[in-house]
């Protein structure tokens, strides 16, 4: 029980650490592919 609540305790702390980056990097990612999603479309549009 003690060391559950120690990694808990370790993974609450890690989690807080890297909670925004991970945040920002799906984020950033979100916003890259719906990007090149409409650059692909745009560019299919403009093809025909």
């Amino acid at each position: 029980m003690v060391f559950e609540k120690d990694y808990d305790d370790e993974e609450r702390a890690v989690g807080g650490l890297f909670a925004p980056l991970i945040e920002l990097v799906s984020t950033l990612l979100c916003l890259f592919k719906s990007f090149f999603l409409f650059i692909l479309v745009f560019k299919r549009l403009q093809a025909t």
